[in-house]
């Protein structure tokens, strides 16, 4: 039975309105839920394939550019960098565009520079982590590992 069947079969069977929209708004909730659970679970990462380069170190920073495949048309929610002791460090942007939009279409992208403090380039390299959250669904914020040496496929 398609969501529209259900829909009909709701009209003809219910006489008041209020009563009608109130099972419309079941049905979609459930939908929405539903959708949402199945996107959560078994969508690829929405970004891949991270690769860092023009790296430098200024001081205590290291100052980077990346590239990477976004595949999924989500909202850009934050970007957490953690050392190999899981201590989140602060990551700042500081991409020569201050117009670009938060969140980037799908396909390859560049960025950066990007600022690192208090690691080095082997360091970040070899021994960090980084855990890109997006939104897909209003309800739903997908976390993605967004950088590591090692990276597996999927990070949830």
């Amino acid at each position: 039975m398609t969501v529209q069947q259900l829909l009909d079969a709701l009209e003809e069977k219910t006489t008041s309105k209020k009563t009608l929209r109130r099972k419309r708004r079941c049905i979609y909730t459930a939908l929405l839920l539903t959708t949402g659970t199945c996107m959560y679970f078994f969508t690829p990462p929405i970004v891949s394939d991270v690769k860092i380069s023009d790296m430098k170190m200024i001081g205590n920073e290291v100052w980077f550019e990346v590239s990477f495949k976004k595949t999924w048309p989500c909202a850009f929610v934050d970007l957490t960098w953690y050392d190999e002791n899981h201590k989140r460090k602060m990551l700042s942007f500081e991409d020569r565009d201050k117009n670009l939009p938060k969140s980037r279409p799908t396909g390859w992208q560049a960025a950066g520079p990007w600022k690192i403090a208090g690691m080095t380039t082997h360091e970040l390299t070899h021994h960090s982590y980084a855990i890109a959250r997006h939104t897909c669904i209003y309800l739903f914020t997908i976390e993605t590992l967004f950088y590591h040496r090692e990276s597996p496929i999927y990070f949830r």
